[in-house]
C-alpha cells in the first residue's frame, strides 16, 4: 500500500536541501581557510630573516678549540664532521646564503674554496680514515677559506 502525500507537503523535509547547502559551503570555507592558515604559517617560518651584523667569532678561536677537542677524543672523521658544520655556519652566516643543504660540488661552485670541501667531504665519507696530520692540514685550509671570505668581503664593501 502506498502513501500518497498531496503536492502542497512542506514538513520536515523541506529544509533538507537548504541546510546541505550550507553545509557544503561552511566545509569549502572552512577548507579555504586552512589551507590560507597553512600557506601563511609556511612562509612565515621560511622567511629569511634580515643579516644582522654581529660581532664576529675570530675564526682562529674555534678552529683551534675544535683542533683541541679532537685531538683529546682522537675521532678525527667527526672532527671532519665537526669541522664542516662550524664552516658551512660560518660561511652561511656570513655570505646570507643557504650553505648548510648545499653538497660539497654545490660549495665549491658558489664559493670557490680551491677543492676544500670536496676533500673534506673525502675524509668525511671516505674509506681512508683521517689522522692527525690530514686533519691538521684540514684545518689550516679551512682557515685560508674563512680568512679569503673576510677579504673578498672587505674587499666588496
Amino acid at each position: 500500500m502506498e502513501l500518497l502525500l498531496p503536492h502542497s507537503y512542506h514538513g520536515p523535509l523541506h529544509i533538507l536541501p537548504p541546510l546541505l547547502e550550507q553545509i557544503v559551503t561552511l566545509m569549502f570555507f572552512g577548507l579555504l581557510f586552512l589551507i590560507a592558515l597553512f600557506t601563511g604559517l609556511y612562509f612565515y617560518l621560511n622567511r629569511r630573516r634580515p643579516q644582522v651584523k654581529k660581532e664576529e667569532v675570530n675564526s682562529t678561536d674555534w678552529l683551534l678549540q675544535l683542533q683541541e677537542q679532537t685531538q683529546k677524543h682522537g675521532d678525527y672523521r667527526q672532527g671532519c664532521h665537526d669541522l664542516s658544520r662550524l664552516l658551512k655556519e660560518t660561511l652561511e652566516k656570513s655570505t646570507g646564503m643557504q650553505i648548510e643543504e648545499m653538497t660539497a660540488r654545490e660549495i665549491e661552485k658558489h664559493l670557490v674554496s680551491g677543492g676544500f670541501f670536496l676533500e673534506l667531504c673525502h675524509w668525511q665519507f671516505g674509506s681512508l680514515t683521517p689522522d692527525r696530520e690530514s686533519f691538521r692540514q684540514l684545518i689550516q685550509r679551512a682557515r685560508k677559506v674563512v680568512q679569503a671570505k673576510r677579504q673578498k668581503q672587505a674587499h666588496h664593501a
